[in-house]
């Protein structure tokens, strides 16, 4: 019988197996004997732009495909992502009611919300099969956004805004427009460059779109004229367009989630917040969450440097044209120049390095809450050679799958790899993700004077100059804050119990917490 012994270190126990073990080779009680995770079955419902399905029928959808192969008796849980079920169909308790349906009786269910990053029902459904209480769940997710009209869809969507930061006129177009020219700021790229990169990508974007059956945009493609025209192309928050922005969908999908091994693992994930407030970070030039959540689901999978990962394909949530970019370096994919290289010289096509957005990212839907997890059903078609031929690449082995959720606060990260991949999986001995710092030192004053470094020109109206507002970031001493319009509105917005200081530069007057 082999002798066990244990040390007991900083109140904690370790345990070496054999006498002779290198001290870097004991374990922690409990580490590392959670139960692996594996994909069984993975649905979609096409994209509509509209739907005459009732939310719970487009929910049921992908999954009742998957229970004409399973016994619904032997499905442990339900985890349902839906966004703002009570804003756009005004429905509540819809765990049960798709349970229900489903004929999931006995079975546990729970609806989850993270804005936009709809990976977290995966996450939740990982969860519960690793620590072994569940050994069959289904993790679905999916939302019906054409139940309103456009303009009250876009005030549901911006509702994931901080108060604050909405007050002053930012929306979720011009919220990403700042961090993307913040971005090319600190990175050096020209205006003239950005614009040629985002022409770039949404051309791309289009053309993988329009050969995937199941996207919105299927058949269609967007040529330079086409986005260089501004009628076609017109403005929605400087430098962004409307060829370079998601359309809201209507769509679901579902992912049976087993303990018992398949094709495909789930070998990593990482799920990690930031401020609310935009300006209440410590970086606003990248997405400082999905470095966080990359860093916990790389470790988890054993990856050091994905880069080097073969047959590696990526599903990233390029809602704008510029998360695409930022992405591949937030992720630990690229640096800024190398990232720039790869688009130009099409190292993420189909047959190039990296394969990514392959199923046209979110030129394919974007419906919210089942956004992310509808991407990681993809990336299991592409893994188990089930994509439409013009799509599928050649020997896939891995995929990193992103989704972001609010306006880059809420973001998850999962790894899916081939059963049997053979590859060097780096052992994390002393690894420990540094706690996010935030942008809310007490001591550092707000100048009464400050730096113009970037601003967005917003159009609600888009394709018309009509109520067109400016809103920017202006550095004060050290400190980022946001301009907002200088009119009566966005001070009576505010509120009685926010504190504000009014500084009237030029034409802003700028709003901060004292």
């Amino acid at each position: 019988m082999e002798l066990m012994r244990c040390w007991q270190r900083g109140g904690i126990k370790l345990r070496g197996p054999k006498r002779g073990r290198r001290p870097w080779q004991w374990r922690r009680f409990g580490e590392g004997h959670t139960t692996k995770v594996y994909i069984q079955e993975a649905e979609r419902t096409r994209t509509y732009k509209k739907t005459e399905l009732s939310l719970v029928d487009l929910l049921c959808e992908p999954a009742q495909k998957i229970l004409s192969k399973v016994d619904p008796s032997r499905i442990d849980g339900v985890f349902v992502s839906v966004q703002n079920i009570s804003s756009f169909t005004g429905e509540g308790n819809i765990a049960t009611k798709v349970a229900d349906r489903l004929g999931l009786h006995g079975a546990e269910a729970e609806r989850v919300e993270t804005a936009s990053n709809g990976h977290t029902a995966l996450l939740r459904a990982f969860d519960a099969v690793a620590s072994g209480r569940c050994k069959r769940v289904l993790a679905i997710g999916g939302e019906k956004m054409s139940a309103v009209e456009r303009n009250h869809r876009a005030r549901i969507i911006g509702e994931v805004i901080d108060p604050i930061d909405r007050a002053c006129g930012l929306t979720m177009p011009s919220a990403i427009a700042l961090i993307s020219l913040e971005y090319a700021r600190v990175n050096g790229v020209s205006p003239a460059d950005l614009k040629a990169l985002l022409e770039r990508i949404a051309i791309r974007a289009y053309g993988y779109a329009a050969a995937n059956p199941n996207a919105q945009f299927t058949g269609k493609t967007v040529t330079a004229e086409e986005y260089r025209d501004p009628l076609r192309n017109p403005t929605v928050a400087t430098p962004l367009h409307v060829f370079d922005s998601c359309p809201t969908s209507d769509a679901a999908g579902a992912i049976l989630v087993t303990s018992k091994e398949t094709d495909i693992e789930i070998s990593g994930v990482g799920h990690a917040v930031d401020g609310s407030r935009i300006f209440g970070r410590y970086y606003i030039d990248h997405l400082e969450a999905t470095r966080w959540a990359a860093r916990k689901a790389y470790r988890q999978a054993g990856i050091l440097r994905p880069r080097e990962l073969k047959g590696l394909i990526l599903e990233q949530h390029d809602a704008f044209g510029p998360l695409f970019l930022m992405n591949l370096v937030d992720l630990g994919i690229y640096t800024h120049d190398e990232a720039v290289e790869a688009i130009e010289k099409g190292a993420l096509e189909k047959d190039g390095e990296i394969p990514t957005n392959i199923s046209g990212g979110l030129k394919d839907l974007h419906a919210l809450g089942g956004t992310g997890l509808i991407k990681i059903i993809e990336a299991c078609h592409q893994l188990r050679g089930q994509a439409p031929k013009e799509l599928q690449v050649k020997k896939p082995r891995v995929a990193i799958c992103h989704s972001i959720g609010g306006p880059g606060n809420n973001i998850a990260v999962t790894i899916l790899e081939k059963v049997g991949n053979r590859r060097y999986r780096h052992h994390f001995r002393r690894w420990q993700p540094e706690p996010l710092p935030h942008n809310n030192e007490p001591h550092k004053p707000v100048l009464a004077e400050g730096i113009l470094e970037v601003s967005t020109t917003v159009h609600p109206q888009v394709g018309s100059p009509e109520g067109a507002y400016v809103v920017a970031v202006v550095n004060c001493g050290g400190k980022r804050i946001l301009a907002a319009p200088a009119h009566e509105k966005v001070e009576r917005a505010w509120g009685d119990e926010v504190k504000i200081s009014t500084v009237q530069t030029g034409a802003f007057n700028r709003y901060v917490y004292e």
